[in-house]
């Protein structure tokens, strides 16, 4: 896989072009999504929940948990997919994975940490991902019945093995059910029972042009950050509420 490495929004720009000119994106219903981390690690692919298999083991007791309480905090009654994006948003482990339709928001998320470090935005394909893992012509909305597979369902009656019974990662589109989400135009991957990364699963289906990566010069994030606030992109227009309000005015004089 080609790492192009990029230390200004133009050249971000222009990477992002030659990707979309190479799979013909103007003739597709579906884009691009976008994923950024502030470093280079192995598992960047792989959910929270996968990553530590001590947790792994304890999915349904987390689920369960969250499913008794959750509503004790205002909110409604929430089908499966959008408590597991609740979830993911406050925090617990969830064999959810976070991408974004917004390009500038995913080299947002690689440039706000680790500044003597690289960092990437991945790029995927979420059709061509699914054609590998799922065999099907679509990215699912969370209420399809494509995610039946994906669903644990608690009842041992219903389901004895208290397991999954999907395998490999998926594709979906969630219901937007919080500001931050639609904020960061926010879409999931979901993984199924293997722990494989999506770099990994791709790398070894022989498939081209699904997945690619962008590395963003440790030394230019900086310069990208200012780039990026010029353009709009800034913590509060990313984190909706007081928290990113104050983030972004002292980001905006602790450059004076």
């Amino acid at each position: 896989m080609q790492r192009p490495t990029i230390g200004s929004l133009e050249e971000f720009i222009g990477v992002l072009n030659n990707i979309g000119n190479t799979i013909q994106l103007n003739k597709r219903t579906t884009g691009l999504w976008f994923r950024g981390v502030s470093q280079l690690y192995s598992n960047a692919l792989v959910p929270s929940l996968y990553r530590t298999q001590r947790l792994a083991q304890f999915e349904r007791e987390m689920s369960r948990d969250f499913r008794l309480r959750y509503r004790n905090f205002g909110a409604p009654q929430l089908s499966y997919f959008e408590r597991l994006s609740m979830m993911q948003h406050f925090g617990l482990p969830t064999r959810l994975l976070d991408w974004t339709e917004n390009a500038l928001c995913a080299l947002y998320f690689a440039t706000t940490r680790r500044h003597n470090e690289d960092g990437v935005v991945y790029v995927l394909d979420p059709w061509g991902l699914n054609l590998i893992t799922a065999n099907i012509f679509s990215v699912p909305a969370d209420d399809s019945n494509k995610l039946a597979a994906y669903e644990l369902v608690e009842d041992i009656d219903i389901n004895p093995s208290r397991e999954i019974t999907a395998i490999d990662p998926i594709a979906f589109r969630p219901q937007v059910s919080n500001e931050r989400l639609s904020a960061q135009r926010g879409l999931f991957t979901i993984h199924g029972k293997s722990d494989r990364s999506i770099e990994e699963l791709i790398k070894t289906s022989g498939a081209t042009d699904v997945l690619w990566e962008i590395l963003v010069k440790g030394r230019k994030k900086e310069t990208l950050r200012n780039e990026l606030r010029i353009a709009g992109i800034t913590q509060s227009t990313l984190f909706p509420g007081l928290q990113g309000l104050c983030e972004d005015i002292f980001d905006t004089y602790r450059r004076m």
